[in-house]
């Protein structure tokens, strides 16, 4: 039993670890699935399960009604668009940005604990938003939206090699 734990490692040959190790789009899939399950999670929370708390709190920060159904939808739809890679680097840039406001207009009086779990989210955002998706997604590799299986920003298939 003993051995067959040690050797247990090395007789897994279902995935190439080197390949593994050293492919990006990896983890991308990895980053955009988590990021794209927590603004989805606060999105849901924003627009459906804690409603009356979200607007109390948007009202206290200077924002209105209107802004909090905007941003829950923002999140809501950005991280479906996150895990599924599809529209990915346009809803993670409008992600970054709701990221960074918020850590402007919340993280303050709370030293560096107030800001840090708001700059991981808008630094995954904006690094997704710049590196797009990679090829696990249903989307182009680029991020770009598809259009009749091409990227729709320069019309051409296989675009994202374009954008890389």
């Amino acid at each position: 039993m003993l051995t067959a734990l040690i050797s247990w490692p090395y007789e897994l040959n279902v995935i190439n670890m080197n390949q593994f190790a050293h492919n990006r789009d990896y983890g991308l899939l990895i980053m955009r699935v988590i990021i794209g399950a927590v603004f989805f999670v606060h999105g849901y929370q924003h627009l459906f399960s804690a409603r009356a708390g979200s607007l109390m709190f948007f009202s206290h920060i200077g924002f209105g009604a209107f802004w909090l159904y905007l941003v829950g939808a923002v999140e809501l739809l950005g991280g479906l668009s996150l895990i599924f890679g599809y529209a990915s680097k346009v809803f993670a840039g409008l992600l970054a940005i709701v990221a960074l406001v918020a850590a402007i207009k919340t993280g303050t009086g709370h030293g560096f604990a107030g800001y840090e779990y708001l700059f991981v989210l808008f630094g995954v955002s904006f690094g997704l938003a710049l590196i797009g998706p990679g090829k696990y997604s249903l989307g182009a590799s680029c991020g770009c939206p598809v259009k009749k299986g091409a990227c729709a920003a320069c019309n051409e298939k296989g675009a994202g090699e374009a954008h890389k």
